[in-house]
């Protein structure tokens, strides 16, 4: 004679849509796995920086930084405090170019508070790319 198992020993099988979803989201994270893995990030592995100082008391600064990039990247931004140990300063930006080619970047400029920002537009992707920005103070 068979016994019958106790009730809280039987299992219960989940719904049909539990399973398909729960295999729904397997197959997703499987093919999302490599987005997901994807990471950006960038380094300055040298900044150079001439300056010379002008009769009229203001500095002309050229600003060579080498940008290393890990993934797609397009835009970068320089903001730099118009106030300093000796007062507050104004900073004109003068240009952006391709360090490597001379060629010019495209850029805006913006104020934020006693920030102010440079902001210049490119492409790179897992690369090493230099840019000259001048700029007087």
């Amino acid at each position: 004679m068979m016994q019958a198992q106790p009730r809280a020993a039987r299992r219960a099988r989940p719904p049909a849509y539990v399973a398909a979803s729960a295999l729904v989201a397997t197959v997703f994270l499987l093919l999302a796995a490599p987005v997901f893995a994807q990471q950006k990030s960038y380094d300055h592995p040298l900044i150079e920086q001439k300056i010379r100082l002008l009769a009229d008391g203001d500095a002309l600064v050229n600003d060579v930084r080498t940008y290393r990039f890990t993934g797609s990247f397009s835009r970068a931004d320089l903001r730099l405090r118009a106030t300093g140990k000796y007062g507050s300063y104004d900073i004109e930006y003068l240009g952006v170019h391709d360090a490597a080619t001379n060629a010019p970047v495209p850029y805006e400029t913006a104020r934020d508070g006693n920030e102010r920002i440079l902001r210049w537009t490119y492409r790179a992707a897992d690369e090493t790319k230099r840019f000259a920005i001048r700029y007087r103070i």
